[in-house]
C-alpha cells in the first residue's frame, strides 16, 4: 500500500510540475506578445502622429504663404497706384510750368518767339 501510494503521489507531482512548466511557458509567450504588440502599436501611433503633424504644418505654411503672396500682390497694386498718381501729378506740374513759362515769356519779350521750355 505504501509503495502504491508513493507511486501515485510521484505521478501526481510530475503531472503538476509539467503543468506548472507549461503554464510558465505560456505566460512568458503571452508577456512577450503583449510587449511586442504594445511597442508595435506605440510605434504606429507615433508614426501616424508625425505624419499628421507634418501635414498640418504644411497646410499652415501654405496658408501663410498664400496670405503673404496676397499681401505682396496688394502692396504691388498699391505701389503701382502710387506711382501712377505721382506720374500724373508730375504731368500736371509740367503742364502748369509750361503754361506759366509761356505766359511769362510772352509778357517779357512781347511778340518775340522763344523756344518753349518743357520739363
Amino acid at each position: 500500500a505504501l509503495t502504491l501510494q508513493s507511486g501515485v503521489r510521484t505521478m501526481a507531482a510530475r503531472h503538476e510540475f509539467r503543468h506548472k512548466l507549461k503554464t510558465r511557458a505560456a505566460t512568458k509567450i503571452q508577456a512577450y506578445w503583449r510587449g511586442y504588440s504594445a511597442i508595435s502599436d506605440y510605434k504606429k501611433l507615433k508614426r501616424a502622429s508625425l505624419v499628421y503633424q507634418s501635414k498640418l504644418r504644411g497646410r499652415i505654411a501654405r496658408r501663410q504663404l498664400g496670405q503673404a503672396s496676397q499681401g505682396d500682390r496688394k502692396e504691388e497694386t498699391e505701389n503701382e497706384r502710387k506711382v501712377e498718381v505721382s506720374i500724373q501729378a508730375e504731368d500736371e506740374l509740367d503742364k502748369t510750368f509750361v503754361v506759366h513759362s509761356e505766359q511769362s515769356d510772352d509778357a517779357e519779350s512781347g511778340d518775340e518767339q522763344k523756344p518753349k521750355l518743357s520739363i
